[in-house]
C-alpha cells in the first residue's frame, strides 16, 4: 500500500490580512497597509498645520510680475513759487537792504510778507541753498518748522539776515579795488539815509544792485560755485538768487 504523501500544515497566518505595524505609543501608531487611515491622535497629542509651497516656476512667475508691475518714476524738475520767479513771470518789489516786511508786488498791491508762508518749491525740500552771481558766499535756508517745508518767508528772512552780517577781513581781503569801491559807494548811500549805518555789511557788495529780482535754477552755474562731491552735490537742492539795479 503507497504511503500518503504529507501535506505541510497550512500556515495560520495564510487566510489573515497581514498587518505591518512599527510599535510606538498608541496616539502615535501607523499601519502601513494600503488604503487604511492612521489613527487620529488624541486631543493631547501635538498637532502641526500641513504648509505646501508652491513650484518653483510659479514663484518666479509672481517675483516677475511683481517687478514688472511697478511703474519707472520720473520726476518733474522743481519749480520756484509764483511770487518768487524771475520775471517776467513775478513782479516783486523788494530792497534786500531792508526787512522783508517792507516787500510788495506791483501787480498785486494787497501781497505781503504774512501772504507768503507757503512751500517755497514744488519739490517741498526742507533745507536748500542760495548762491548768486552777485556775491561769493553760500547761503544755507533751513525750514523754521523742522517738520515742514522751507517756505518763502524762510528764504526771504535767512537772505536778508545773511546780507546784514558785518563784512569780515577775510571778504575785504578777497575783493578787488573796483569791488572796494562800489562797497564805499553803497556804504555812504547808506549813511545819507541814516544817522549811522554802522559797518560795511555784506549787502553793500551788490552796489547799487540791490533789488530781488527772482530765483532760478542753473545746475551749470551751481557745479561751478560749490565745492562739493558728486554724491553731495545730488543732495542739495541750489537755487540761484537774480538781483537788479534800482
Amino acid at each position: 500500500m503507497p504511503a500518503k504523501q504529507q501535506t505541510p500544515p497550512k500556515d495560520a497566518s495564510a487566510g489573515r490580512k497581514r498587518d505591518y505595524t512599527i510599535w510606538l505609543p498608541p496616539f502615535a501608531r501607523v499601519t502601513a497597509e494600503v488604503g487604511q487611515q492612521p489613527p487620529l491622535p488624541p486631543p493631547s497629542a501635538p498637532r502641526g498645520r500641513i504648509i505646501s509651497l508652491p513650484p518653483a516656476s510659479s514663484v518666479a512667475e509672481q517675483r516677475a510680475v511683481r517687478f514688472e508691475a511697478i511703474p519707472e518714476v520720473v520726476q518733474a524738475p522743481a519749480t520756484v513759487a509764483a511770487v518768487l520767479q524771475v520775471p517776467p513771470l513775478s513782479h516783486i518789489a523788494y530792497d534786500v537792504r531792508c526787512p522783508p516786511s517792507t516787500l510788495r508786488s506791483s501787480s498785486d498791491s494787497e501781497l505781503k510778507f504774512s501772504h507768503l508762508d507757503i512751500p517755497f518749491c514744488s519739490s517741498c525740500p526742507r533745507t536748500i541753498r542760495l548762491v548768486s552771481r552777485d556775491f561769493p558766499w553760500s547761503i544755507d535756508v533751513r525750514a523754521s518748522d523742522p517738520w515742514a517745508a522751507v517756505t518763502c518767508q524762510d528764504v526771504l528772512r535767512t537772505l536778508y539776515e545773511f546780507l546784514q552780517a558785518p563784512l569780515t577781513d577775510s571778504d575785504w581781503g578777497f575783493c578787488s579795488d573796483k569791488i572796494r569801491r562800489r562797497m564805499l559807494r553803497a556804504w555812504k548811500r547808506r549813511h545819507a539815509r541814516i544817522l549811522d549805518p554802522g559797518p560795511l555789511r555784506r549787502v553793500d557788495l551788490l552796489g547799487g544792485a540791490c533789488k530781488l529780482q527772482g530765483f532760478y535754477r542753473d545746475e551749470q552755474f551751481s557745479r561751478q560755485r560749490m565745492f562739493l562731491r558728486r554724491e553731495e552735490r545730488e543732495r542739495v537742492d541750489v537755487w540761484v538768487v537774480k538781483f537788479m539795479e534800482y
